[in-house]
């Protein structure tokens, strides 16, 4: 299946161009939505704990959103007024993005990387073994090697986004982080947000992607400690980390207390726990997916 799509982006890119390439994943994301493929790539107890979480924020924060399956999936189970904000700076994806959320009143799609300087910075996508860009492995880089595509991007602090009224925060907070290794640099832009609203985190921190930025994940360790939160990893249980866990990639941060509420750790805690343990709000082709994911 991997192995068709490759191809079959490589020839409608040579055939149509950028252009035709668009039309193309537009039309397989049209595919994946009215069969219920369109979703996060996580278990069934992982998608029950998102969809729980998201129906109980005030806002929403997808950081590193691509084509909008997080997206997709936390809007379809927020609570009614809640805003969601998509941040996704590769202008092809975006395109997807915006496509594959549409246009409504209380969901905003932001064509920024988020890190800790407000400026201009190099997106480095990577290539698939057909020669495709793939836009889910995007890096703020430096300087990159030939064989990647290169993106001119706006960067910006979350901090200073708050500050000049791009993003307008509710209490409670969810953010959701995908970035490929620039974890740390996100959370210190946004840590005036992080005190203030005191945010649920859910985050991938993957060995391979902080290797190939040249960073350990202490940083981001230290950062959530130092703060208050601590940092689990969300399976069919919930397994407190101290450092990360051989063979999970995603975590879940959780403070002290929730802002502007009276749930306290422990009750949140228990709260989580609940919502692993009850499984999925989801309809049953997403729950038939995921469990097929493990």
């Amino acid at each position: 299946m991997q192995w068709a799509r490759r191809v079959g982006r490589l020839a409608a890119r040579r055939a149509l161009g950028s252009t035709g390439e668009l039309f193309a994943h537009r039309a397989y994301h049209r595919l994946l939505k009215a069969t219920g493929r369109f979703a996060p790539p996580e278990s069934a107890q992982v998608l029950g704990l998102l969809s729980g979480l998201a129906a109980e924020m005030g806002t929403l924060l997808d950081v590193g959103a691509n084509v909008g399956r997080y997206s997709s999936f936390l809007r379809r189970h927020s609570s009614p007024g809640a805003m969601l904000y998509a941040f996704e700076p590769n202008p092809f994806a975006l395109a997807l993005l915006r496509a594959n959320l549409g246009s409504r009143p209380d969901l905003r799609c932001l064509p920024f990387a988020l890190g800790n300087r407000d400026g201009e910075a190099l997106l480095s996508v990577p290539s698939d073994p057909s020669g495709n860009p793939v836009s889910g492995l995007g890096q703020i880089v430096e300087s990159a090697a030939v064989e990647t595509t290169l993106f001119e991007v706006e960067l910006r602090r979350l901090d200073t986004l708050v500050d000049d009224g791009s993003v307008s925060l509710t209490a409670p907070v969810f953010i959701k982080v995908d970035i490929e290794g620039a974890e740390a640099d996100f959370m210190a832009g946004a840590a005036r947000c992080f005190i203030d609203y005191r945010p649920l985190v859910y985050f991938e921190c993957e060995g391979g992607h902080l290797a190939r930025r040249g960073v350990g994940y202490e940083p981001v360790w230290r950062f959530l400690s130092d703060l208050g939160y601590s940092i689990f990893a969300p399976s069919r249980e919930l397994v407190r980390c101290d450092a990360l866990l051989p063979g999970a990639s995603n975590y879940l941060a959780v403070p002290w207390k929730i802002a502007e509420t009276a749930v306290e750790y422990d009750a949140f805690l228990s709260r989580i726990r609940q919502l692993l343990n009850e499984g999925p709000r989801i309809d049953e082709t997403e729950r038939r997916l995921a469990h097929a994911r493990g």
